[in-house]
């Protein structure tokens, strides 16, 4: 058991921002960046604070305000986004890294940078569910002369393939005027971006892509783009509005839920096929610096929600003087591979379980919630899910049935971890009638249906009396314990504490 004192909310900010321990994303040849960044000359810009309306709208992007380009940075990062006193807290890998990919409309992301703690911390404080982006019209201004693929005559774009390990891309392309094929190839050293600038069709003398050094101290235009991830849990919060006979979208991400991460560092993602050093990286972050777990003793949430099973081994594998009230093994009882995240979900949905942790020479817990990954909207589908034994087994016993779903198309295609998704809204489903009442008692057996199981459960503690609705704030009761993080001796935030906790 570690005896080492946790940073203060405020140490946090700093020890966060300028960590650089893992030698994989900081020494040698970085393997991610540099990427187009922007600041303000504002120390609190209210451009910060003055976020769009959220939205579960996935295709919200919209033109915000003005920034400062500062060129080429590396990622800095992150600590949890949102109000540390907020009674929720999601935990997910680590930051997404959107702009990784030059085509897919990822080449027009653009990340902040900042030389002062108060403004990062601001910036923080205030994330909510979008991130920011550039335009094309932008990163023309940072094309290498000499780099671009010009078109020689009108065609489109194929998908182009990028190295996930290497600075390298390879461009289809299918010329009107051709039936072969034309392929590109286009590689860049580490101070240089490759962009593709060609959408679905071009012309003839468009640039399809270049090599880009952004531009520096010129005016940069925000857009604020709507991340599937942290819009995730809007729907939830809906459904506990309507359970708390509250107003529709009084609850919100930044206010009412805070998101955190295993990981402070940015990537692509988070599998085999990106080389990352996943064991030696969760061990740094998570186990040694510790930067989560310590924000989890400043914040002391009423609900942890655990997001993906990757998520959920790296906070067991450092829980360290945290103690858990269930197994929160990812593996199946009955093998070494991984266990059902759904499987999870209901468990913890549906039987309160807890982690206890030292504070002050007190014991505080706070609720686990485990679900699966907030970047796929489908998982948070109802659906009927089987493992593939236990659908082979199905097939054989109601060949009938498994023939109506299969025209029906409602067998989804298998999941990594060997899981069929049924697509079935449950017993209002359309298709109950046309199958036998047996088979129909099993598919409803292994049957989620995932923003009501977690609603349910959130609602329970409300019931419970752990989470309270606060008339004269419009949000979630904050949860005991002081904060300094928006009022301290190094920065004051102008709009002070909303909730009177400074």
């Amino acid at each position: 058991m570690s005896n080492r004192i946790p940073l203060t909310d405020v140490e946090l900010v700093d020890a966060v921002k300028s960590c650089t321990s893992c030698a994989w994303f900081w020494q040698g040849i970085r393997p991610y960046g540099p990427f187009p960044s922007f600041n303000w000359a504002e120390e609190f810009p209210e451009a910060i604070r003055d976020q769009p309306p959220q939205t579960a709208n996935s295709r919200f992007h919209e033109k915000t305000h003005m920034a400062q380009a500062v060129g080429a940075e590396y990622i800095q990062p992150a600590v949890l986004r949102g109000c540390r006193k907020a009674p929720i807290m999601t935990v997910g890998i680590n930051p997404n890294l959107s702009a990784f990919k030059p085509y897919d409309n990822g080449a027009d992301f653009t990340y902040p940078w900042f030389d002062r703690n108060g403004s990062y911390a601001y910036y923080y404080r205030h994330a909510s569910v979008f991130q920011e982006r550039t335009d094309l019209e932008y990163m023309r201004k940072g094309i290498i002369p000499g780099s671009e693929i010009i078109a020689r005559a009108d065609g489109q774009i194929k998908r182009p393939a990028r190295g996930m390990d290497h600075r390298w891309m390879e461009i289809p392309v299918q010329y009107d005027d051709s039936d072969e094929e034309t392929v590109y190839e286009l590689g860049w050293i580490p101070e240089e971006r490759a962009v593709v600038f060609a959408s679905d069709s071009f012309k003839k003398g468009d640039i399809i892509a270049a090599k880009t050094d952004p531009a520096k101290d010129t005016d940069m235009q925000l857009y604020a783009q709507a991340v599937g991830y942290y819009q995730r849990i809007l729907p939830i919060l809906n459904i506990l509005e309507q359970r708390m006979d509250i107003p529709k979208d009084t609850l919100e991400v930044g206010e009412d839920v805070s998101m955190h991460d295993m990981i402070g560092c940015a990537s692509p993602g988070w599998s085999d096929k990106y080389d990352i050093p996943q064991q030696r990286i969760a061990s740094t972050c998570v186990s040694e610096k510790r930067f989560m777990f310590d924000q989890l003793i400043q914040s002391r949430p009423e609900v942890l929600i655990i997001v993906s099973n990757s998520s959920l081994k790296m906070f067991c594998d450092g829980l360290d003087s945290f103690s858990a009230s269930i197994d929160l093994t990812t593996k199946r009882p009955d093998s070494d591979e991984q266990r059902d995240v759904f499987d999870l979900m209901k468990e913890t949905c549906l039987r309160k379980r807890y982690v206890s942790y030292p504070v002050n020479g007190k014991t505080v817990k706070t609720r686990i919630i485990v679900t699966p990954h907030f970047s796929y909207g489908s998982n948070f589908n109802n659906q009927s899910r089987f493992s593939v034994q236990a659908w082979e087994a199905f097939k054989a016993e109601y060949p009938g049935d498994y023939l109506t779903l299969k025209k029906a198309n409602k067998i989804e295609r298998e999941t990594y971890n060997g899981y069929i998704p049924i697509d079935l809204q449950g017993e209002d489903d359309t298709l109950k009638d046309s199958i036998n009442p047996a088979a129909w008692q099993v598919l409803m057996g292994h049957h989620y249906e995932p923003k009501e199981l977690v609603a349910d459960a959130l609602y329970s503690e409300v019931e419970a009396g752990n989470l309270h609705y606060d008339s004269q704030s419009g949000h979630l009761k904050r949860v005991s314990g002081k904060c300094t993080f928006c009022v301290n001796d190094q920065w004051q935030f102008p709009e002070g504490c909303a909730y009177g906790k400074a």
